[in-house]
Parts: structure tokens; C-alpha cells; sequence
């Protein structure tokens, strides 16, 4: 990333990191994983990590859960903004807003609001 304060890790980085925390948990116990996706850059990152994670831990079941990816296919019929989607755009304000609302300044742009009854068909 070329913007100032952000750091970015390899792929790689990312799938060690995802499998040593696995590791970690699995040494106290814990048998199942879900990777929750947030970001499309680490989706294939995730599931190689998730294959990873089960390949050398036993009695493990490990899964990747895109949760955008239902949202997708709806989000043409309730987006009002005609601006395109990004960091910071309609869609990621909107799950803020409903998430935490404090973190949202709306003084520094336009807001716009799911009705509640979009929201619940989500």
C-alpha cells in the first residue's frame, strides 16, 4: 500500500501467521477455525492457510467464511451511492454505522443510510 501509516505483509506472511495462531489455539484445545475475510487481497491467502491449517493439525476442520459474498449479489439493488464502491465507501460506512456508530463522522461527507427493512433482508 502507498499510503502513509499503513504496512502491508507477503502473502506468505499472512498464511504463517493464520497457521501459527491455529497452532497456538490447537495446543489449548481448540479443534475448529473459521478465517472471517474482510479484505479480497487475502482471500486466497485465507485458504491456502485454512488448507494448511488442516493438513498439519490433527482432528482439525478449518473454513473461510467470505461473508461479502452473499452481500454482493443484493448490494446493486440497495446502494444509492453512484460513486462505485471502496476504503470508505457506502457500503463499509454503512456496516460501521450499524457496528460502531462512533467511529463514523459524517460532517466530513455525505451519509447515506440502509432503510432497516434492507437491512434485514441481508
Amino acid at each position: 500500500m502507498g499510503f502513509p501509516g499503513t504496512v502491508s505483509i507477503s502473502s506468505r506472511t499472512l498464511i504463517a501467521l493464520l497457521a501459527e495462531i491455529a497452532a497456538s489455539l490447537h495446543r489449548t484445545g481448540f479443534r475448529d477455525f473459521v478465517l472471517v475475510h474482510g479484505h479480497d487481497g487475502n482471500l486466497p491467502s485465507m485458504m491456502v492457510a485454512a488448507q494448511e491449517i488442516v493438513d498439519t493439525l490433527p482432528e482439525t476442520r478449518a473454513v473461510v467464511l467470505n461473508w461479502l459474498a452473499p452481500l454482493s449479489r443484493v448490494y446493486h439493488t440497495i446502494q444509492r451511492s453512484t460513486k462505485g464502491e471502496g476504503h470508505g465507501g457506502e457500503g463499509e460506512t454503512s456496516r460501521l454505522l450499524v457496528t460502531h456508530p462512533e467511529l463514523v463522522h459524517p460532517e466530513r461527507g455525505p451519509v447515506h443510510h440502509l432503510p432497516p427493512e434492507v437491512i434485514r433482508k441481508i
